[in-house]
């Protein structure tokens, strides 16, 4: 329990207020920091994965795609 909430009663609270659960909103957050070290660095599309935490670049190259609607070689050679 944290703050004498148990799991599913701070899901339920989060998800009410930020209209998405704790989980996809920080997915969503990785991601969009993964969008700027991708245009602003020069780091590999692995070293990001890693970075953010990513247990490995497959599942990060599909929920980039899957949030961003490309892949993130697609979106580093877009920008």
């Amino acid at each position: 329990d944290i703050c004498c909430l148990s799991k599913d009663h701070f899901i339920r609270i989060f998800k009410n207020d930020m209209q998405t659960t704790p989980i996809k909103y920080i997915n969503q957050k990785k991601i969009e920091r993964a969008q700027l070290l991708l245009i602003t660095g020069d780091k590999s599309i692995k070293d990001i994965a890693y970075d953010l935490s990513f247990e490995n670049v497959y599942y990060f190259n599909r929920l980039f795609k899957k949030i961003i609607g490309m892949t993130p070689s697609e979106y580093r050679s877009s920008t």
